[in-house]
This record gives structure tokens, C-alpha cells and sequence, in this order.
């Protein structure tokens, strides 16, 4: 388990990956997830097969695709 402020964070996992699951609960509405997910997507960090798990507001938009990370599943909860 890794804690750290994202995205920047995510440098410190360099050469530590690739992982085969990320939990992401970025600060909401704050521009954060968007790119938390773009530096994700292009780190390496996912292996192949892996997910991405993120909580976030439903005022904040994500897109289809981050690099080889895909959409395959969005649920709401609330406003979660």
C-alpha cells in the first residue's frame, strides 16, 4: 500500500510497478482525477490486464481513454 499526494506522487512509484490494481480517491472537484489519470495512463504503473478503481464526484468528467487505460464501468452513487 502507498499513500501520496497525486499526481505527483506517482513518480515515487517508479520502477516499482507495474500493479494489477489502483484505488484512486482524489480530493473532489479540484481538477485532480483528470490528471491523476492522464500521468497513470502514461506511466507504465498498470500492468496490462490491471484496473484503476477512482471514487469521484459526478461533477467531474473523465474521458474513455487515458493512455491504455479504458472505461468499462461507471456507477453513481449520489453525487459520488
Amino acid at each position: 500500500q502507498v499513500q501520496a499526494e497525486l499526481p505527483a506522487g506517482l513518480r515515487r512509484l517508479a520502477g516499482e510497478g507495474p500493479f494489477g490494481g489502483v484505488f484512486l480517491d482524489p480530493p473532489y472537484e479540484k481538477g485532480l482525477l483528470d490528471a491523476t489519470l492522464k500521468r497513470l495512463g502514461a506511466s507504465g504503473l498498470v500492468a496490462p490486464g490491471g484496473w484503476v478503481v477512482a471514487e469521484r464526484s459526478t461533477a467531474e468528467a473523465v474521458e474513455d481513454a487515458y493512455g491504455p487505460l479504458r472505461l468499462t464501468l461507471d456507477r453513481r452513487y449520489g453525487k459520488t
